[in-house]
């Protein structure tokens, strides 16, 4: 999507536990779980954010 000075739109997206994981330290993918906060903006002030939980058992 190109949005032009000015213009706005609409965006989804899915972000789920897969990726948030890492490599720990015996080279294994894992998804710690946790609330984790997302923001989405143009600069730190303005923006949207949200957040959403990894739960154990993923």
């Amino acid at each position: 999507m190109t949005l032009k000075p000015g213009e706005k739109g609409k965006l989804e997206f899915t972000l789920g536990p897969e990726h948030l994981g890492f490599y720990n330290r015996h080279v294994e993918y894992v998804v710690e779980p946790g609330t984790f906060k997302v923001w989405v903006g143009p600069n730190s002030v303005e923006g949207s954010d949200g957040q959403f939980e990894v739960v154990s058992g993923w």
